[in-house]
């Protein structure tokens, strides 16, 4: 006599998230033959954009271009950080970090230590050699 499903929506960079919802409830109501209730989201987790001319990005890349010989590449991720917290207060934010976003949060998650010594190096270098 009902049926439950849960939906998920990622946030795009400027994306308001109460706005998505309501435009997600009303597709919902324009196509479905059927009452329904919809009921307030879980979470509500902002997307983050870090301008790619940023302080924080070019340290990191003279960081990784000197510590470790290449620049990792730089763009966009589908998944969410506490990073979106940081960037929303106004502090300038990235993601890196050792290992393969592939093997993370899997039943055999793993990063190799070898990938740990080069970030820790990595790190390093950056923090001594801020300069914000």
């Amino acid at each position: 006599d009902k049926c439950v499903f849960e939906l998920e929506c990622r946030l795009l960079p400027g994306e308001d998230g109460q706005q998505a919802v309501k435009k997600c409830e009303q597709f919902l109501r324009d196509r479905l033959q059927a009452q329904f209730t919809f009921e307030a989201p879980y979470l509500i987790d902002p997307a983050m954009e870090t301008a790619p001319d940023a302080d924080i990005v070019e340290a990191l890349a003279r960081a990784q271009q000197e510590e470790l010989g290449f620049q990792g590449e730089l763009a966009g991720a589908n998944y969410g950080t506490d990073g979106s917290k940081l960037s929303r207060a106004g502090i300038q934010t990235v993601v890196c970090g050792p290992g393969d976003i592939a093997q993370a949060h899997t039943a055999n998650e793993f990063v190799e230590i070898k990938q740990l010594d080069l970030a820790t190096r990595m790190y390093n270098h950056l923090l001594a050699n801020w300069n914000a």
